[in-house]
């Protein structure tokens, strides 16, 4: 959102044009505990105020902002090259920061871009060691596929539509179980962790629709 509160709408509350995202404020409704707003300002003077704004308006909802979480940030890139102590935010288990990325010419720049952030990778390998597919060895492979890969595509799918490759280590993670199950499972790959990665990567190239993270070539 961007601009400031100075247009009356139907319900008595104040936006302008510009603002994108309405408040909604009819009797009986109450905003979630943990309510996110993005605002997208032109400069840091006009964020500031917006701010102020933004606080005065949610003090006469008996609202207040999250006095840790929220801050001005700089989208710092290549068009934008001032300094700022804050360049980063956390937003819907996305990451917003500088990345070198490349243009459609196979040069590199630098966007401010999101990707997975820490935290949402940190609760995806929680869940991941979890699952202990490791030790599943009474289970064939099909098997494996059917319970997690459901999990792993829409993984893949919601946070690989940015910054794809920051999921590569979540993919190599559950890649590393899968060969420590093939260990367990087979005698003869038991004492061989070569022989074992080598079982699953022939299972990759024969059918790479298998698993998600295999059809995404990201292991």
């Amino acid at each position: 959102m961007c601009g400031r509160f100075d247009q009356r709408l139907d319900n008595g509350s104040r936006m302008s044009r510009e603002v994108q995202v309405r408040f909604c404020e009819s009797l009986g409704v109450r905003f979630p505990g943990a309510t996110h707003l993005v605002v997208h300002c032109r400069t840091r003077e006009e964020a500031e105020e917006f701010l102020t704004e933004i606080t005065k308006r949610f003090q006469a909802c008996l609202l207040t902002v999250h006095p840790e979480k929220t801050k001005i940030v700089y989208c710092k890139d290549d068009n934008r090259r001032g300094e700022y102590r804050e360049t980063s935010f956390d937003f819907l288990g996305f990451t917003f920061r500088p990345r070198k990325v490349k243009n459609s010419n196979g040069q590199m720049f630098v966007s401010f871009s999101p990707a997975v952030s820490r935290k949402a990778t940190a609760s995806i390998r929680a869940t991941i060691r979890s699952w202990r597919v490791h030790a599943q060895t009474r289970g064939s492979l099909s098997q494996l596929v059917e319970n997690y890969n459901p999990k792993l595509r829409g993984w893949l799918l919601y946070y690989g539509a940015f910054g794809k490759t920051e999921m590569k280590s979540i993919c190599l993670m559950f890649h590393t179980a899968l060969i420590k199950w093939a260990k367990n499972k087979f005698k003869r790959l038991k004492r061989s962790w070569c022989k074992a990665r080598a079982f699953i990567t022939n299972i990759a190239r024969r059918d790479p629709k298998l698993l998600a993270y295999w059809e995404w070539k990201l292991c």
